[in-house]
């Protein structure tokens, strides 16, 4: 809704490559439903990784000091 009235949007999902088993779009283009390609917006992937290891800091609240447990 932009100031009470529905706006309708299109996303189109492409360049398709396996990834871990499974396909995942590298390429995706929306904008309003109906608009010119060149009124879309454009990302394209250039790399997408899988059950990449992370380290358990990045899960902690930011500035809340440690863990504690929960009730």
């Amino acid at each position: 809704m932009i100031r009470g009235a529905p706006q309708e949007y299109e996303t189109s999902l492409g360049d398709y490559k396996q990834l871990a088993g499974v396909y995942l779009p590298f390429a995706t283009e929306s904008g309003p439903k109906g608009s010119s390609s060149q009124d879309r917006s454009k990302i394209t992937y250039e790399k997408i990784e899988a059950n990449v290891p992370l380290d358990d800091q990045r899960f902690l609240r930011p500035g809340g000091g440690g863990g504690g447990t929960h009730p």
